[in-house]
């Protein structure tokens, strides 16, 4: 699992471990937190992603915002439907998945659904349509690509199938849309949606309702299948009229054209592996990448000989610009996963100058900090709520500056409770041996304390809240919405604690650290807590029996460092460098 590190290059020169998260249920969670996980493009994303619901009628569509031509995440592939199997010569992901895995979405409920609605078309219409329509079209070279829906996750998609060697066994695409065109007029699932021209050419767009009022948005053209998940992505309704909208006649003009748009928006060049998986870094750091500019995206891809890792940096970067030595000493070493991001200091000066009451604090944010932040997950504590650090510059003077940061904590921090005087709770001030530290109460249904063990009891107006945390322990800036995980970290600066520096090699260029073993118990919390006894308690308990065994399984497996090439230097925007997995 090493890849020789050359600057600026993707050639594989050897076998890549891909993080645990890859094949398990809810990896979704840590896709926002670091961005290596392929489990929501698994057959999930062939299913539950790809085929989004849609309760509206085609012609009466919400109006969705998105760019189509910049997804989220892309997923091309020879054989789209050998995804799942393939996970599995991961060696870890073999251990942990088995085969039920690739069973379980091969017989998925969507999919299952689709067909049952294709061969229920098919005979009433008496078309000339074989039964394995489906899984041939998934047997052929595929582009899958994903937008973000408002709540984070990937809902929205388009697939594009090449369809060529399809002729070859016997199944003219150009036959099986001359069926679906004589059954569209008279079936109460299958309908005429909007059409366009291309070429000089009319291109007609089919819309298929199957399941509980899910729809598919599908058109044929010069030897490409292409559907989406939710005909709004591209249907303008407005007028009342089915139209596709301009943007959408852009894009889908140049997919029927064979371009490929999608590889150019995550600087991709053509390649012949079986599988590439890549995610943009907007989606993987929640929409925070304007404070990580340098970090463009993450990628996975299988070659001949197995899976390779790769992160994409942006202009300017360096390897320096990844080095946080400093910062992995404030880190507990019982972490489940950390990342090292370069930090954009000019975003940070514009928010300040726009909430600050004092347009003066830390005005000129560059010369405060030293550029490079370091995130921490940890098992004893949520998805939701890290431990972020940031390191001071060497000439930042005190108390000054703790009266700024104090300034910018209460400005920042808190949320409107309409009960207490002044709007929001006081922040609470202590001084520290080596420093200071901030908390405030803020009110939220995702906080970690109920509202009854509050003390004092407070009148809140939510039932949980957060003790949001903020301290300065020497030149090291520590912030968490858990206070007990930000009071770890000074214990482990106070070295009453082991740090994550004693792990890792002093200089080295570490973006991602993993351990599997301490982060399968934020996995097991997270799966269950989004899965209530009381509300869906028939895959609580398949979790139960099926996902905890697998998620505890990874405890067996050892620490590990994704170190990139030393002395590396982007030049432009996109530059893909190979990750090496480094077990400890």
């Amino acid at each position: 699992m090493r890849m020789n590190p050359t600057d600026n290059s993707d050639k594989k020169t050897g076998r890549t471990w891909l993080s645990p998260r890859l094949a398990m249920v809810i990896s979704v969670l840590l896709v926002a937190a670091l961005a290596a996980t392929i489990a929501e493009w698994k057959w999930q994303l062939i299913s539950r992603h790809f085929f989004a619901t849609s309760q509206e009628s085609p012609i009466v569509l919400e109006k969705l915002s998105l760019d189509l031509e910049h997804p989220d995440a892309l997923i091309e592939s020879e054989v789209l439907a050998d995804l799942p199997k393939d996970l599995l010569t991961v060696p870890l992901l073999h251990d942990t998945l088995t085969e039920d895995f690739v069973f379980y979405y091969q017989a998925n409920a969507d999919r299952l659904g689709l067909a049952g609605s294709l061969r229920r078309i098919v005979y009433e219409h008496k078309l000339t349509v074989q039964d394995s329509l489906i899984a041939d079209l998934l047997s052929q070279p595929a582009q899958l690509a994903l937008w973000r829906s408002a709540d984070g996750k990937l809902t929205y998609s388009l697939l594009r199938i090449k369809t060529g060697l399809l002729a070859q066994a016997s199944l003219s695409m150009v036959n099986v849309m001359q069926s679906i065109a004589e059954a569209a007029g008279e079936d109460r699932q299958l309908t005429k949606s909007a059409d366009m021209m291309l070429n000089g050419e009319k291109i007609q767009f089919y819309s298929l309702r199957y399941l509980r009022g899910k729809n598919l948005l599908f058109a044929y053209h010069n030897g490409y299948l292409i559907a989406l998940s939710n005909p709004a992505m591209a249907i303008d309704s407005e007028n009342g009229e089915a139209e596709l909208s301009d943007s959408a006649l852009t894009l889908i003009g140049h997919l029927f054209n064979g371009d490929n748009l999608f590889t150019d928006h995550f600087g991709l060049t053509q390649s012949s592996v079986k599988h590439r998986v890549s995610l943009h870094a907007d989606h993987l750091m929640m929409g925070y990448q304007a404070f990580f500019p340098m970090l463009a995206g993450l990628r996975f891809e299988m070659d001949n000989t197995g899976w390779h890792s790769f992160l994409a940096v942006n202009n300017g970067t360096t390897n320096k610009n990844l080095n946080v030595d400093a910062l992995w000493r404030a880190m507990p070493a019982d972490a489940g996963m950390c990342v090292a991001l370069p930090l954009e200091t000019d975003n940070i000066e514009n928010i300040i100058r726009k909430v600050a009451s004092d347009k003066s604090e830390l005005d000129d944010i560059d010369s405060v900090l030293t550029g490079a932040a370091a995130l921490c997950w940890y098992g004893s504590s949520r998805m939701h709520t890290p431990l972020i650090a940031l390191e001071l510059a060497a000439n930042v003077q005190q108390p000054e500056t703790d009266n700024e940061l104090a300034g910018l904590f209460t400005d920042i921090i808190g949320s409107y409770e309409k009960k207490v005087e002044g709007g929001r709770f006081p922040v609470d001030s202590r001084d520290l041996a080596s420093g200071k530290l901030w908390q405030r109460i803020v009110g939220s249904k995702y906080g970690l304390y109920s509202a009854d063990q509050a003390e004092p009891p407070l009148d809140l107006a939510s039932q949980n809240f957060f003790r949001v945390s903020f301290a300065r322990h020497g030149s090291t800036l520590l912030f968490s919405l858990d206070d007990k995980l930000l009071q770890h970290a000074l214990d482990t600066l106070d070295k009453n604690y082991p740090a994550l520096s004693e792990k890792v090699p002093a200089g080295s260029t570490m973006p991602i650290y993993l351990s599997p073993g301490k982060l399968a118990p934020l996995l097991e919390l997270e799966s269950m807590d989004s899965l209530p006894a009381d509300q869906e308690a028939i895959f609580r308990n398949a979790a139960e029996k099926n996902l905890l065994p697998k998620i505890r399984a990874l405890q067996a497996y050892p620490d590990y460092l994704l170190l990139l090439p030393q002395g590396f230097h982007a030049d432009s925007d996109w530059k893909w460098q190979p990750l090496e997995w480094k077990p400890l």
